[in-house]
């Protein structure tokens, strides 16, 4: 986290008694009463600290057949998980979200 402070940080308990804490990029999944939403990434670069490196490193990601090719793999996972869900997606969007169309409690963990 200290790597990166806008990242999204994450606290999963484990039937154990522990719990796996983790901090990312990416936006897996957030849960707003019935509302979802996703950020998938995929391809990445180093941010860089002059404006012109940095916007080079995103034009090669964009320009990457590779980086492009896994950002639709990725948005097509988004897709067919959210089958229960009514989602809005957008393959060249930066975020997928969608409401579930039956509403679901959390699960107790015992």
């Amino acid at each position: 986290m200290a790597q990166n402070p806008a990242s999204f940080n994450f606290h999963v308990p484990l039937p154990d008694g522990g719990v796996l804490l983790g901090a990312s990029p990416e936006l897996l999944l957030r849960k707003e009463g019935d509302h979802y939403s996703s950020l998938p990434l995929a391809g990445s670069a180093r941010r860089q600290p002059d404006d012109v490196l940095d916007r080079e490193a995103g034009n090669r990601l964009l320009a990457s057949e590779k980086d492009r090719h896994e950002h639709e793999l990725v948005t097509q996972v988004d897709e067919a998980d959210a089958g229960a869900a009514q989602p809005t997606v957008n393959p060249t969007a930066d975020t997928a979200t969608g409401e579930h169309a039956n509403p679901v409690a959390p699960r107790d963990p015992d």
